[in-house]
């Protein structure tokens, strides 16, 4: 029987799809880009009296934020952990008292540690 001596880091990993994202960090950034398309298609829409602008510019701006989302997500997960990004975000939502996407496992102790030396009760013989 063979065994493997060795096994390469990046095996578990999420492969890279676009601009250094993965395909959840994508999808991510597609849904919260159409979502903002939607927030400034509606009042051009009223604006122009044009209904149908609504979903042109709320699609137009997926191209848009996954070109801009990409720059800005490569720039905070430059050289750190692969896993640092999703767990500040979890931290982040922690610190607001949110326990969303797994934030309740997070330990968040604002306490001081130190290492002192105590006077024991036992003696030397």
């Amino acid at each position: 029987m063979s065994e493997v001596n060795f096994i390469p880091k990046h095996l578990n990993q999420h492969p890279v799809v676009f601009r250094g994202m993965t395909m959840m960090e994508v999808a991510g950034t597609t849904v919260v880009s159409f979502a903002v398309g939607l927030m400034i298609g509606i009042p051009v829409a009223i604006v122009f009296g044009e209904i149908p602008l609504v979903p042109t510019i709320a699609f137009a701006a997926i191209p848009v934020g996954l070109i801009l989302g990409g720059r800005v997500l490569e720039r905070a997960k430059r050289n750190r952990p692969s896993s640092w990004f999703y767990r500040s975000i979890q931290y982040k939502f922690r610190k607001k008292n949110f326990a969303v996407f797994g934030g309740a496992d997070l330990i968040s102790d604002n306490s001081r540690f130190e290492i002192k030396r105590i006077k024991s009760n036992y003696r030397r013989r």
